[in-house]
């Protein structure tokens, strides 16, 4: 659900909530939890969105789950818990792989690591930290494959009863 690299880097799925104030938290989560009860850290980490439009905590209508976070609230969370930036997945940047929602601000860092999610045709990303934690990203470009064609009728998988049928039309056919 969420971890720190180092002791710097927070990691999650999603992001941050309005419930979690420490670390400690997310190791007090009950598991296996989905996340997916519709409020609480847990439902947070996995569903929570970063939005540079906002200066508060705001319902996450686009989802209807979870929160919206600005830059506000990434600050406080990482000057109260020591830390250097956030790195999450969960949405799908436009076309790199990857994305610096508050840029010039780099405190938030969206990985998307699924090069053509979808047939979208947008990369994907990796991220690299080297020893002090500074970001390297490497783009996993998209490269678009012949689609494939469904397997000829006679690989389908047959019924029983259609199986039947086919054994009695073959035994007709020997008479």
């Amino acid at each position: 659900m969420g971890g720190v690299v180092s002791n710097k880097v927070f990691c999650a799925h999603g992001g941050i909530g309005p419930n979690l104030d420490n670390l400690s938290q997310i190791d007090a989560i009950r598991r296996p939890n989905k996340g997916t009860a519709g409020k609480g850290v847990a439902c947070d980490l996995m569903w929570a969105d970063p939005d540079p439009n906002t200066s508060v905590w705001r319902r996450n209508e686009a989802r209807n789950v979870s929160y919206m976070y600005g830059k506000n609230q990434v600050h406080d969370f990482l000057l109260k818990n020591n830390l250097k930036f956030i790195c999450r997945a969960h949405e799908q940047p436009d076309s790199e792989g990857y994305a610096y929602p508050f840029y010039p601000d780099t405190t938030v860092l969206t990985i998307f690591s699924a090069p053509g999610y979808e047939n979208s045709g947008s990369d994907g990303a990796v991220v690299h930290l080297d020893a002090e934690c500074v970001p390297t990203i490497k783009t996993l470009q998209y490269i678009k494959t012949q689609s494939r064609e469904a397997p000829h009728k006679g690989n389908q998988p047959r019924s029983s009863a259609s199986r039947k049928r086919e054994l009695e039309v073959d035994h007709d056919h020997e008479s």
